[in-house]
């Protein structure tokens, strides 16, 4: 049996074709003018000059590359940058539990060898007295599903009151625990009290709703005493159902994931859970748990000691998962990071390469009008006047990369959506920073080439026409 964390898939690190195409081209566009810069002497400049109608097209060719080369970049880094946001997002949400110090562990008890509902509850009963009699374990419980875990069982309850039809239903999912989970998780508990040792069969049959449950069931009220039919029927079938009394509420938790608001949950006693005849729809309820222990200090020093616990209630019981809870948040977010990491590594490799290529192309234009440029300081153009020029001949192709990319990336934002959270795919300020930061890279990259344009000697470029 093997589970994966809720919202992650499997992740494939095979190479995908947009990676290298990417990266090719961001070499051509770059690198290509930067090296025929380098082959070009001045004096080969001087006489460029003259060259004509050649030259001004390969000029307009180099400038659409980098053009193009702004572009894919901004693509790329606007998408890590809404990647990044939502992963600054996501640690600041509250998943409605405590993952510091707990240890969690997945057993099952096989049916062949676990027939009768008494000795599954003493089982798991013994486990959990077994566990908190670890040293280091502050608490421990069982429950049926712990937070960002795969799997889970939804039921259709009806507050008391409400027509019993399928209009009235609101569904809900079930989360089985022992006495002292609330307290194990630090789930904060709302409103009135958690399970104790009293709740069992034979008992008044209770129930603990989270806060979302409560406001879709009894909005504007206190959930507590309120009555809630769900699970099971009575003896005359569907139209004669059970009904539990809730007699707390608890904070909203983020099963599925964090970046997933939290749906209505309500918890039962495993003590008081419906029984399981064969081939009952609850079998695997209670029988495939997990159970949770709190300590102190490292949760990691738990695992052998937990492992020997249970494989000394029962050496053939079947273990999985055994994890910290802070790992399970970890691979809530491990697809949202590898996809960070990935589309900023690009967007910075094409980021520099979109310098190279500026660099490039601005060595290209200084070397080909050395002759205009000796002219106009002739005439009496300042060195900053010609700063000035060559830095706007190199913002050119920047703005239309820019321009093109932004629209790109308002185009293709819906591809990220789904991944996103606490930012929009049109996030302006995202899209702002990013250009910006193109900009003055720009500017970095033509720096040299525009110092080196303003001190052309005025009397060489002259006597070279």
């Amino acid at each position: 049996m093997r589970e994966h964390v809720a919202g992650i898939r499997r992740v494939h690190l095979a190479v995908d074709g947009q990676g290298p195409r990417a990266l090719a081209s961001s070499l051509i566009f770059g690198v290509v003018p930067a090296w025929r810069a380098t082959r070009q002497s001045t004096q080969d400049g001087l006489r460029g000059g003259r060259s004509g109608g050649m030259g001004a097209s390969r000029d307009r060719l180099r400038s659409a590359l980098v053009a193009a080369e702004v572009a894919l970049a901004l693509l790329l880094l606007v998408g890590s940058g809404l990647l990044i946001r939502t992963a600054l997002a996501l640690d600041a949400v509250d998943p409605g539990f405590d993952p510091r110090g707990l240890l969690s562990a997945r057993v099952s008890l096989p049916r062949d060898d676990y027939l009768e509902d008494t000795r599954v509850r003493q089982t798991l009963e013994r486990m959990v007295e077994e566990t908190r009699a670890m040293p280091g374990v502050t608490s421990a419980a069982v429950v049926s599903q712990v937070p960002l875990s795969s799997g889970g069982n939804s039921n259709g309850l009806i507050p008391e009151g409400r027509e019993m039809s399928i209009r009235s239903v609101i569904l809900s999912q079930l989360r089985l625990v022992s006495p002292g989970y609330l307290q194990t998780m630090r789930i904060p508990l709302r409103e009135g009290r958690d399970f104790t040792d009293r709740d069992r069969r034979g008992a008044q049959k209770v129930m603990i709703v989270s806060e979302a449950l409560a406001r879709q069931a009894w909005p504007n009220e206190s959930a507590i005493g309120k009555r809630i039919a769900c699970c099971e029927a009575g003896p005359r079938g569907l139209r004669d159902p059970v009904f539990k009394v809730v007699v707390g509420v608890a904070a909203d938790v983020r099963w599925r994931g964090l970046a997933r608001a939290p749906a209505p949950e309500f918890y039962l006693p495993i003590a008081q859970a419906p029984s399981n005849p064969p081939g009952a729809a609850w079998d695997w309820v209670d029988r495939t748990m997990y159970i949770v222990a709190r300590t102190p200090g490292d949760p990691v020093a738990l695992h052998g000691g937990m492992t020997r616990v249970l494989r000394g209630i029962d050496p053939t019981l079947p273990l999985f998962n055994i994890q910290t809870m802070e790992e399970r948040m970890q691979g809530a977010m491990a697809t949202s990071r590898f996809n960070t990491v990935l589309l900023t590594a690009l967007g910075v490799m094409g980021l520099v390469l979109a310098a190279v290529g500026i660099y490039g192309v601005i060595a290209c234009f200084v070397s080909q009008r050395t002759q205009e440029i000796g002219v106009r300081l002739a005439l009496g153009a300042a060195p900053a006047d010609v700063i000035r020029l060559v830095i706007r001949q190199a913002l050119k192709p920047v703005l239309v990369g820019l321009v093109v990319g932004v629209v790109g990336a308002i185009a293709a934002s819906d591809l990220l959506s789904a991944q996103l959270y606490g930012v929009t795919p049109r996030d302006p300020l995202t899209i702002m920073v990013v250009s910006v930061a193109f900009v003055l890279v720009a500017i970095l990259a033509s720096w040299a080439p525009a110092r080196r344009a303003a001190r052309v000697d005025p009397t060489r470029a002259l006597s070279s026409a």
